[in-house]
């Protein structure tokens, strides 16, 4: 039985709020913490219009249009916007960065001999590690299926999560919009993010249908089902 209120601790205070002598941990804490916490209100229809028009130009900066308002987003926006700053490792190479795939695999599951052979499964890692898996498949970077496993994409953000090497994480979300615009079955993500974008242009929204958001890391008792925890409430 894990309790809900326990894990989002720990969790917390792992990756966002622990000192640490290594700066970048904690810089790279306050990236995760301001991804995961991110809520508000946002716009359905103009979040499709602008990832309908999203392309990525070749001085890396990414465009679209809403509305017939050119957006330019480049470092200065995304630093204004979401406070993350452009620049660190998109993808790591192993051996190169000492990032090893099935090592890193192999270090969070709950029982090696057990569960080895199911390659790459969500199933047999330990409670903690199955809410971070979580919030990156769901949150940081979503997907539309295959939740059963883990990618190379999930491992990468994790390595990078704790051994303090600063990711880009503009690059992957990026990454993420572009795909996301080719995958019929898969939702626009990060739509608080986009709709921030859109007030930043001075976009008009009204008259347009709006939604609201709780913040991302609210975990309920749905989502510990899906992890194979239980919720225990005192």
């Amino acid at each position: 039985m894990v309790h809900k209120r326990e894990q989002e601790d720990k969790l917390q205070n792992d990756l966002c709020h622990e000192e640490r002598e290594d700066s970048k941990v904690s810089k790279l804490g306050m990236v995760f913490s301001t991804l995961v916490q991110m809520k508000g209100t946002f716009y359905p229809k103009l979040v499709k219009v602008f990832y309908t028009c999203a392309k990525v130009g070749m001085e890396g900066n990414l465009y679209s249009i809403v509305n017939g308002v050119e957006m330019v987003i480049d470092v200065v926006v995304w630093k204004a916007v979401a406070g993350i700053d452009i620049g660190g490792v998109r993808k790591f190479e192993e051996s190169v960065d000492g990032y090893n795939k099935m090592a890193i695999y192999r270090g969070m599951l709950l029982d090696l001999a057990r569960n080895l052979r199911n390659k790459l499964g969500v199933g047999g890692l330990t409670a903690e590690v199955r809410m971070l898996v979580y919030i990156i498949m769901y949150i940081l970077a979503p997907r539309s299926n295959n939740h059963a496993r883990v990618t190379d994409d999930d491992l990468q953000i994790m390595y990078g999560l704790k051994s303090g090497i600063q990711m880009n994480w503009v690059l992957l979300i990026e990454d993420i919009m572009l795909k996301s615009r080719r995958l019929v079955d898969f939702e626009f993500p990060y739509a608080v993010l986009t709709s921030r974008f859109i007030y930043y242009f001075n976009i008009d929204v009204s008259n347009k249908i709006v939604d609201f958001t709780k913040a991302s890391n609210e975990i309920t008792e749905w989502h510990l089902k899906k992890l194979g925890m239980a919720y225990v409430d005192h």
